[in-house]
C-alpha cells in the first residue's frame, strides 16, 4: 500500500525509491567509518571501522536476501559496491595496522634505547666502584708503606711469650758453633 503524498510540492525533494537509493544509504556510512568523508556536521574525518563493517554486513545481508529478485543492473550495482567497500575496509584496516606496527616498534625503540642508557650507565657506575674499591683494597707500589729492607735469608721465630725475633741463619749458625766450642 503506498503512503499518499500529502504535500504534493515536497515529493520533489527526495529520490526515487530504488535500490540504488539503498546502496547509497548504506555505502555512507561506510565512507565515514573508513575515514573517508567527514561525518555531517564535522570537519575532520576519523575511522571507526566496526560502524563501517557494519553497514557493509547489511549490504552484503540486503544482497543476499534479494538473490534473484534483482534486475540484472540492480545486482550488478550491489556486488560492484560491496566489493569496493570491501576492498576499502581491508586498505583502511591494513594502514591501521601498520601505523599500530610502526608505533609499538617506534616505543620498543625507545625503551631499548632507554634501556641500553640507563645499562651503560649503571655499567659505568659499578666499572667506577670496582675500581674506586680495587685502589681501596689493593694500594699500589706508591700507596705502601716504606718498610727497611729485610735479606732474603733471615727468618722470623717466633718466641713462646708471642714475641718475634728475626734470626739470621749464617751468623746464628755461627754463634751457635762457638757456643757449642765454649761448651766443650
Amino acid at each position: 500500500m503506498a503512503i499518499p503524498d500529502i504535500n504534493p510540492a515536497s515529493a520533489n525533494q527526495w529520490p526515487d525509491a530504488s535500490i540504488g537509493e539503498l546502496i547509497t544509504m548504506c555505502s555512507q556510512p561506510v565512507l565515514i567509518g573508513l575515514g573517508i568523508v567527514p561525518a555531517p556536521g564535522q570537519d575532520t574525518t576519523e575511522v571507526d571501522l566496526p560502524l563501517a563493517r557494519h553497514f557493509i554486513d547489511l549490504l552484503a545481508l540486503l544482497n543476499d536476501k534479494t538473490e534473484g529478485q534483482l534486475e540484472d543492473t540492480d545486482r550488478l550495482e550491489i556486488d560492484q559496491a560491496l566489493h569496493e567497500l570491501r576492498m576499502a575496509f581491508v586498505q583502511v584496516q591494513d594502514a591501521q595496522r601498520q601505523t599500530q606496527t610502526q608505533t609499538q616498534t617506534q616505543t620498543e625503540t625507545e625503551t631499548e634505547t632507554e634501556t641500553e642508557t640507563e645499562t651503560e650507565t649503571e655499567t659505568e657506575t659499578e666499572t667506577e666502584t670496582e675500581t674506586e674499591t680495587e685502589r681501596t683494597a689493593n694500594p699500589s707500589v706508591e700507596d705502601a708503606p716504606t718498610t727497611p729492607d729485610v735479606e732474603s735469608d733471615t727468618t722470623v721465630d717466633t718466641q713462646p711469650d708471642g714475641t718475634s725475633q728475626a734470626i739470621n741463619p749464617q751468623t746464628d749458625a755461627s754463634d751457635t758453633a762457638d757456643t757449642s766450642a765454649k761448651d766443650d
